[in-house]
């Protein structure tokens, strides 16, 4: 990751205030959760992209990414927006469903 941002583990570990053996050492052992922000904010990056592959650089899941980029960009405001209501339906009754299942 650091090497997409154009910095060494060295600078990496500068900025963030840590050694470069701590940001190594997570090859093998799990960072402590203020490590992790710390190099998240000199990323620029959440700490669930670090953490998680399902979430890309700006937070979004690969499902949301996928839904985004299924969209025709040429599409109307108006459209966007039936779009986005119908996602939300769709939603709503799922989780209708869930719950009248999750009573029986």
């Amino acid at each position: 990751m650091a090497d997409k941002r154009g910095m060494s583990i060295k600078d990496l570990s500068f900025k963030a205030g840590l050694s470069e053996k701590a940001i190594y050492n997570w090859d093998t052992k799990f960072p402590k959760a203020d490590n992790l922000l710390k190099v998240a904010n000199v990323l620029g990056v959440s700490t669930d992209y670090l953490l998680n592959n399902d979430i890309s650089e700006n937070g979004l899941s690969n499902k949301q990414i996928t839904l985004a980029m299924s969209v025709d960009p040429d599409i109307t405001d108006e459209q966007l927006q039936q779009a986005i209501d119908y996602v939300r339906f769709m939603k709503a009754q799922e989780d209708k469903q869930h719950d009248t299942n999750g009573k029986d």
